[in-house]
């Protein structure tokens, strides 16, 4: 939210997991005019390098895991999406009832724990960059 709200460049910011039997990936992403491209991607690899060597605040790690606990109980609210879940909880090996004991799983998450998860998958020198523009 930084590159959002302290820098005022990016129209929409976010990210998001797809987990996978494989690796899965990560996906940062902005919505930028052409003119801060340089200098939002630049922004956005000082923030995961400062979740590598920084450990979260507390009141921001407490509001992270009340949004993500709210985005979960709406998600599981539909029948696709619970059906979804359970499938690849299934799949992923965690058991098909595992939704259930997400608000535990997610209170043990620890501001530690996330820089050392950072540390281990969000590489910047193993990721990559794409960047899409549209036409004038």
């Amino acid at each position: 939210t930084n590159i959002r709200d302290k820098l005022g460049m990016s129209y929409s910011i976010g990210s998001v997991f797809t987990p996978g039997l494989e690796p899965g990936c990560y996906i940062f992403y902005s919505l930028v005019s052409r003119e801060n491209i340089d200098t939002v991607k630049k922004a956005m690899l000082s923030e995961i390098k400062k979740l590598r060597s920084e450990l979260v605040g507390s009141k921001e790690l407490e509001s992270a895991k009340a949004e993500l606990f709210t985005a979960q109980m709406v998600n599981l609210q539909t029948n696709s999406n619970f059906g979804v879940r359970i499938a690849l909880d299934e799949l992923y090996g965690l058991g098909f009832d595992s939704y259930r004991n997400f608000k535990d799983k997610m209170d043990a998450v620890s501001a530690d724990k996330i820089r050392n998860i950072t540390k281990t998958y969000l590489d910047p020198d193993k990721g990559m960059t794409l960047i899409i523009e549209g036409t004038k």
